[in-house]
């Protein structure tokens, strides 16, 4: 089995600049939002975000969860302002600035608080969350598993 057999999409951020591509030939294009560059990182690149105005985004509705579902990340903290709120990963259904289907992960720097959210079609959905106080300079290995059903989350930090 390949690392990416079942998985519905996979952005390695391994780019040196630009968009970042699915590496499962879904056609899942992350949009570079803001110019945000990439450098090195855990493995080969990563995608460099100022926590402020960049991002990567996919607008696609296939990328909607349906059902119960993992997403993982290494991320690396350079410095960050303890107000900011930081989105790692936001997939949205419309437009790049619709709050309807979407689910994002987010570090929440002033609560101390790493989150995820699931919206509906409505708007509304539900987000779990767990306590969380990273330490700058340091590469972390972040994850989620979330069912869909009962809106509950696990959340993993360097796999526990």
């Amino acid at each position: 089995m390949a690392l990416i057999d079942n998985i519905q999409a996979y952005w390695k951020l391994d780019e040196s600049s630009g968009d970042a591509a699915d590496a499962t030939g879904g056609g899942f294009t992350m949009t570079n939002i803001g110019t945000a560059t990439y450098a090195a990182a855990v493995i080969n690149n990563g995608g460099v975000l100022n926590g402020t105005s960049q991002a990567f985004a996919n607008a696609s509705s296939s990328l909607y969860p349906t059902g119960d579902f993992s997403i993982a990340m290494w991320v690396n903290f350079s410095a960050y302002n303890s107000a900011n709120l930081y989105s790692f990963f936001t997939v949205l259904n419309a437009d790049l600035g619709s709050t309807t289907r979407r689910y994002d992960f987010l570090q929440n720097v002033s609560a101390n608080k790493m989150w995820f959210r699931v919206y509906n079609v409505a708007g509304t959905g539900v987000s779990g969350e767990v306590s969380w106080t990273p330490s700058t300079a340091t590469w972390y290995h972040i994850g989620i598993s979330f069912v869909l059903s009962t809106g509950t989350a696990q959340f993993f930090v360097d796999g526990a």
